[in-house]
């Protein structure tokens, strides 16, 4: 059976109305989202890569990729740390943007998972800001160079949050070097507008 490698930041977003009210609280990270959608096709097995502090939120992420079918061995539980919460808050006019305030705390010394074994036609997808975090990026880029000599197909998922990385240019080494290995781009405008200043797809 072919596996889907899922590599991606587990996150969970919390919604709050104008005034505060509770809307609720759901899964975040398109790549957490994109494993469990494609955790319930029995052609695949499909692995999640990431990891969650071992506190409740994390027990809430862990449990949603399982109930979805989702393999969590490579699923890292550390203790240093608190899992990362989205909070959104909806604006009090249609005319004002959304704003998002972001919690976090990651271990110094991160992403020291358990890696999957890749066969030749595996699909690999990454994406998001745990692509291109220095804090990960040398073990990934390891992985990812592994996942190419052995013929896997690489999906990247470029777009990160302004709150994660203000100053792109930091980044955009990392970014160029994944668009380089990937077989397939999958991203969005808004995503193409923060890092490339425009959201033309072909002009970037």
């Amino acid at each position: 059976m072919k596996k889907i490698i899922c590599i991606g930041e587990c996150s969970l977003n919390i919604v709050l109305g104008p005034s505060g009210e509770p809307f609720g609280s759901l899964p975040g990270g398109r790549v957490t989202n994109a494993a469990a959608i494609l955790g319930g096709d029995d052609r695949f097995k499909v692995v999640m890569a990431s990891e969650v502090s071992s506190d409740p939120v994390g027990d809430i992420l862990a449990a949603y990729l399982t109930e979805h079918g989702v393999d969590i061995t490579s699923l890292d539980r550390y203790t240093e740390g608190r899992t990362a919460l989205n909070v959104f808050t909806a604006p009090d006019a249609e005319s004002e943007p959304e704003s998002l305030t972001r919690y976090e705390s990651y271990p110094e010394e991160g992403f020291d998972i358990i890696w999957p074994r890749v066969d030749e036609g595996d699909i690999v997808l990454f994406g998001g800001y745990y692509a291109i975090d220095r804090r990960m990026r040398p073990r990934l880029l390891r992985f990812l160079n592994n996942c190419v000599e052995r013929k896997a197909v690489l999906v990247y998922l470029p777009g990160i949050l302004p709150q994660q990385e203000p100053r792109i240019t930091r980044v955009m080494p990392a970014i160029l070097e994944n668009l380089e290995m990937a077989n397939v781009v999958m991203t969005r405008n808004n995503d193409l507008k923060l890092i490339f200043g425009v959201d033309n797809s072909e002009t970037c």
